[in-house]
């Protein structure tokens, strides 16, 4: 027998976590409770990695990592994408501590090549600032105006933001990534949109949802923006800005766990809808956190209008707008639509669940793309249809028209906002029927189908990495993309979804 001691440590409490343990005599799976394991095996270990699901054999109750006490990082730096899919060595000593670090895991060259899935947490900010290029157009591309009313914004306009002068798409990129909440009001009125953090909280030395975009200071705000613009061309994920601003000696303002903590809990961006091409608003955390934004911000437009400095007024239900927008856009990502991110957290946990299993469904639906329709736009039985893509991908040829659904999107709140100022209609379709419904597994572009876009109408979409069931539970596809079979994870019986 040979003695082993491993220890994986993270910000959180990481409960029971399954693993496989090469050794001379093959493999060998345990698990690691709490994280850590110490006993004997009977042949001398190699490699350790993880894994999101234990053997079929090993049906032991698993603890999640909803401990309250703060996890103690300490050990090597190891990246927790590295530690499932590769693993690691095992010293000869037997012994390894290991700490876990996410979200920062490259920093891309526009010519380097990715790994198939391999697309960045969410869409980049620099996307985002893209996503609010038609902002104060009307549909056929000219200045917004109604009743003989000028708009007088567009996207170069600066907002005034807590003593910050930031344009409407700047505001879209910083929201929800870098910032949990606008401002006192909202955190207070969506806290709902946020989970309480368990463990990650004395690693944070406080609240991560605690800065908001305006009480936060200018500084911080402007180093995150002038590493977007440095390196637009050279990284197009919020996860390699992350890296920049974490690494670079450019800034030392941006506090580094904050976007760690809002990575790891970021269900609101999330759109997570059945797979089954059905609409599910409840669901939708994204919507219903953009919608709650596009509330405030007509309410404040309205309230405006009768103020003696109506146009600065205006100017801050935009703002207000903007922020909302952040999950408007996210929506449209297709790693955004399917994933069941809250269920994914909820039952395996931080690690497991989101930093693993609902980030790597993420990175396929972002690179293979989904057919979609908008949820409120075309005449019944022709559908239009077009191929999303999600982050990194925007400024590709390939999502041409997938950005121009995302812009009209984001064109149509501001114009919603404005008109509600005016007092009058807007006389067009709303930002809500512009977001896409992904089409079901299996299904593509039919015969009688308008198709946007450059993409290969005779592509269909992929069946996807994880299926939220009516009862709760989540299946796991056995295979491929093309796959339609599945086992229950929480339970082990297969299913097939035609």
């Amino acid at each position: 027998m040979v003695a082993i001691d491993v220890k994986i440590t993270a910000p959180f409490a990481l409960g029971d976590v399954p693993t496989v343990v090469e050794t001379d005599g093959g493999e060998i799976s345990l698990w690691l409770r709490a994280g850590a394991f110490r006993g004997e095996l009977p042949a001398h270990p190699r490699r350790l990695r993880l894994v999101e699901v234990p053997s079929a054999d090993d049906a032991v109750p698993v603890v999640l990592d909803r401990g309250e006490a703060a996890g103690a990082p300490t050990g090597t730096v190891v990246d927790v994408e590295a530690l499932f899919e590769h693993g690691v060595d095992i010293p000869e000593t037997g012994r390894l501590e290991l700490q876990i670090r996410w979200g920062c895991c490259h920093h891309h060259d526009e010519d380097e090549p990715r790994a198939e899935g391999e697309e960045g947490r969410r869409f980049g900010s620099f996307e985002h600032i893209e996503c609010a290029a038609w902002v104060g157009r009307d549909a056929a591309g000219e200045p917004l105006g109604f009743g003989g009313i000028d708009c007088e914004i567009d996207a170069r306009t600066k907002l005034e933001v807590g003593g910050k002068q930031l344009t409407f798409g700047q505001i879209i990129a910083l929201a929800g990534d870098f910032y949990a909440h606008y401002d006192d009001d909202a955190a207070r009125d969506f806290e709902w949109a946020w989970p309480n953090l368990h463990g990650l909280t004395g690693w944070l030395a406080g609240d991560y949802r605690a800065a908001t975009l305006v009480s936060d200071t200018v500084g911080v705000s402007r180093d995150i923006l002038d590493i977007v613009e440095r390196d637009r061309k050279i990284s197009r994920s919020t996860a390699g800005e992350f890296a920049a601003l974490a690494l670079d000696a450019v800034t030392t303002n941006y506090p580094a766990r904050r976007y760690l903590a809002l990575a790891s809990q970021n269900m609101c961006h999330f759109a997570s809808q059945p797979s089954t091409g059905q609409i599910d608003d409840e669901r939708n955390l994204a919507l219903r956190l953009y919608r709650a934004y596009h509330a405030r911000a007509i309410a404040l437009a309205r309230q405006a209008r009768t103020t003696p400095q109506s146009r600065m007024g205006l100017k801050a239900a935009f703002a207000c707008d903007a922020f909302g927008c952040h999950f408007l856009t996210d929506i449209f990502a297709s790693g955004h639509m399917r994933v069941p991110r809250r269920e994914l957290n909820e039952q395996f946990g931080i690690l497991r669940g989101a930093l693993r299993m609902a980030n790597a469904m993420h990175g396929e639906d972002n690179h293979l793309g989904l057919w979609c329709v908008a949820r409120g736009l075309g005449p019944p039985g022709r559908r239009t249809v077009w191929r999303a893509f999600g982050d990194g991908r925007l400024q590709r040829d390939e999502a041409r028209a997938h950005l121009a659904r995302v812009q009209a999107a984001v064109r149509s709140s501001v114009a919603e906002v404005f008109a509600a100022w005016c007092d009058l209609p807007t006389g067009e379709p709303q930002a809500e029927d512009h977001v896409p419904v992904p089409l079901r597994p299996g299904d593509g572009p039919g015969t009688q189908d308008v198709v946007e876009g450059d993409a290969d109408p005779a592509t269909r979409n992929h069946y996807p990495m994880f299926w939220l069931l009516a009862d709760g539970r989540i299946a796991r596809r056995d295979g491929g993309p093309e796959r339609a079979e599945y086992v229950v994870l929480n339970g082990g019986e297969r299913k097939t979804f035609a």
